[in-house]
């Protein structure tokens, strides 16, 4: 009896090595897989946020952030001063009865004026302020918040802000603003509109990733 036992343990030292040998082959190339999983979706998400700070530098360029204020009124120029008249915003944004944005913001731009001009000019609503009441430029954590938040951003999912980037005709003013007053060109954002609109994509495509805090 002995003597079986004792052949017995190398045979069970052999069994336990085979299974263990086994199970690591079997487990091996699902681990593999799972790592480079894990690295594609690190890598894409890295794209994203790449893409995302191409988005957040058009959207708190001067054309963008004037109408996206955390105030009563819209704002100016590249130094984002007070629009003059005192306007204000109104309750959905387009102005007050009498001095209403489109009494002077047509459909297209009036070089002979320099006023600025798109279907339906209005204010973003304060959900889509991108500054806060001191005129600081919020960060692009806080913007990034705010846009993919579909309670503030009008409902629109991935492929909502996509379309919105791509076709809403206040967003493709901004680059083609035309002139100001004294004839001079406006400043155009940091990237042309389809550079905008693949930036837009790519980021959607990552699942719109946002920065960590602040």
């Amino acid at each position: 009896m002995l003597a079986g036992r004792s052949m017995l343990r190398p045979i069970s030292a052999l069994l336990i090595a085979c299974g263990a040998w086994s199970l690591s082959m079997l487990a091996g190339p699902a681990g593999s897989d799972a790592s480079q999983e894990s690295k594609a979706g690190a890598s894409k998400r890295a794209d994203g946020l790449a893409a995302w700070q191409q988005v957040y530098s058009v959207l708190t360029h001067p054309r963008c952030i004037n109408c996206h204020t955390a105030t009563s009124y819209p704002q100016q120029g590249d130094d984002r001063h007070r629009h003059f008249a005192n306007v204000v915003r109104g309750p959905a944004g387009k102005g007050v009865p009498a001095l209403q944005c489109a009494t002077c913001h047509q459909e297209a731009n009036a070089d002979s004026t320099g006023v600025p001009g798109a279907h339906d000019w209005h204010l973003a609503p304060l959900s889509m302020k991108w500054q806060d009441r001191n005129d600081k430029i919020l960060s692009s954590a806080e913007v990034c918040r705010a846009v993919t938040d579909r309670a503030k951003n009008n409902n629109l999912d991935g492929a909502g802000l996509l379309k919105h980037h791509t076709e809403e005709p206040v967003v493709l003013w901004a680059f083609q603003p035309s002139r100001q007053i004294d004839g001079s060109l406006r400043t155009l954002p940091p990237m042309t509109h389809d550079e905008f609109v693949s930036a837009t994509r790519i980021w959607v495509e990552a699942g719109m990733p946002c920065p960590q805090n602040p």
